[in-house]
């Protein structure tokens, strides 16, 4: 496979369609590139990564790395605490679900288009400006405390989200780009490390949130991970080198990678593994404080299970992946647990379980 053939691997609008949740996909086209290649040198270069970085290389990845280490934690802050303030906001568990789906719905749709005009719009402009934006959206949350309930509460999150949705679309997309132009070879290596940071914000975010909730109620949180973004979006200013586009890349079709099927297969998986981090944020902290009477705190900590493992395991799967170099079975047994844990999650009628 030539270096021309598998460049859309790594810069495919598909591959960016989640945040807490489809950043997966960027490590598995990653892996999947280099385990294609006639001499993969994923597992010989892991151990020499760092060292092998020169000093701004390193302050850069340590910089995404931090980014979206803060982007996952804007994302899975709300868990803890946001349903009973919604529920006070006189909105139901629907309405409450809709203002953490939309969130995903808005990057699921404009990351191709961001994809597609990327160069137009310049990647480091993207990537720079997304960030800005984020972080402000994320400030400006936090002052919806004060915002009329009812209909009012719910267009002002909507919007809001919205927004900031846009802005995180735009920003991983230009990400993705940036790590293939500086790390190139190593592409794989870097998106992994990023994924742990992702998996750490995920796992972290509850816990955290549940913290300053406590300490400072409704905006302490996201006034605290805005004003990081924002600041980590001037440090890039400042560590990013200057990208030169493909052009001969930008004149290839947007929508190529969407007619294989190993693209389409990838992206239902990650849709499915999305669903599991995700679907019981809007529901199951009511259902822990009406019914058990558990602090927002405990609940905050509850939510670590699933990011937690999801964090730890990542770097397991992925050395035993460049290993054995076996990822459609890696899929498969993975989706086989995905639908056994699903079972007992409830749990499942016929399964007699009180």
């Amino acid at each position: 496979m030539t270096d021309s053939e598998k460049e859309p691997l790594i810069q495919s609008p598909p591959r960016r369609e989640r945040l807490a949740s489809e950043r997966s996909i960027h490590s598995e086209l990653s892996v999947h590139s280099i385990l294609s290649s006639p001499d993969p040198t994923g597992c010989k270069i892991c151990p020499t990564f760092i060292t092998d970085l020169g000093y701004k290389e390193k302050l850069t990845i340590l910089c995404m790395c931090l980014i979206t280490f803060v982007q996952c934690l804007c994302f899975s802050v709300l868990a803890p605490f946001f349903p009973k303030e919604a529920e006070e906001k006189g909105l139901n568990s629907s309405e409450t679900g809709m203002i953490f789906g939309v969130f995903e719905l808005m990057i699921f749709l404009t990351a191709p288009i961001f994809g597609a005009y990327l160069t137009q719009f310049g990647i480091l402009f993207t990537y720079i400006s997304g960030c800005l934006v984020a972080g402000s959206c994320s400030i400006i949350f936090g002052v919806l405390k004060w915002c009329p309930p009812g209909n009012v509460f719910l267009t002002m999150c909507f919007l809001t989200r919205g927004v900031e949705s846009l802005a995180v679309s735009a920003h991983l997309t230009a990400s993705t780009a940036v790590i293939g132009y500086i790390f190139k070879d190593r592409a794989s290596l870097a998106i992994g490390f990023i994924e742990i940071f992702s998996g750490f914000g995920m796992m972290a975010g509850p816990p955290i949130g549940g913290v300053l909730y406590e300490l400072g109620g409704f905006g302490l949180p996201f006034w605290t991970l805005g004003g990081i973004t924002v600041a980590l979006a001037f440090i890039s200013c400042l560590l990013m080198p200057a990208i030169t586009d493909d052009s001969e890349q930008n004149n290839r079709s947007k929508l190529a990678m969407l007619k294989s099927p190993y693209i389409l297969c990838v992206s239902f998986v990650i849709v499915c593994s999305a669903y599991i981090i995700t679907f019981l944020d809007p529901t199951l902290s009511l259902h822990l404080e009406n019914k058990y009477h558990v602090g927002t705190l405990y609940v905050g900590l509850i939510f670590l299970a699933a990011p937690a493992t999801y964090t730890f395991s990542a770097p397991l799967i992925g050395w035993i992946n460049d290993t054995c170099k076996q990822t459609n079975i890696i899929i498969v047994l993975g989706t086989f647990l995905l639908a056994l844990c699903n079972l007992f999650i409830g749990p499942a009628p016929f399964l007699n379980i009180p």
